[in-house]
């Protein structure tokens, strides 16, 4: 999904995976493509945030992916 991402022509990317994917407890799976900026002015401008949720049948899983724009 990354370099998918990336071949868009895209700087960087980040998608962060949560819920219970295995067992009971919940726990998160983060994938980074290269450096991402959380703060400042550039976070405002251009990084496109976007969050989805997925229910399943027992269970809810969050995506949330960060893409800086070329």
């Amino acid at each position: 999904m990354l370099w998918f991402i990336t071949e868009s022509r895209a700087k960087d990317c980040e998608v962060v995976v949560s819920g219970k994917l295995q067992g009971q407890r919940a726990k998160s799976m983060k994938s980074v493509d290269s450096l991402v900026v959380h703060s400042e002015d550039p976070v405002n401008c251009d990084v496109d945030p976007a969050a989805c949720h997925v229910l399943l049948r027992q269970i809810v899983l969050d995506i949330k992916m960060k893409i800086v724009l070329p």
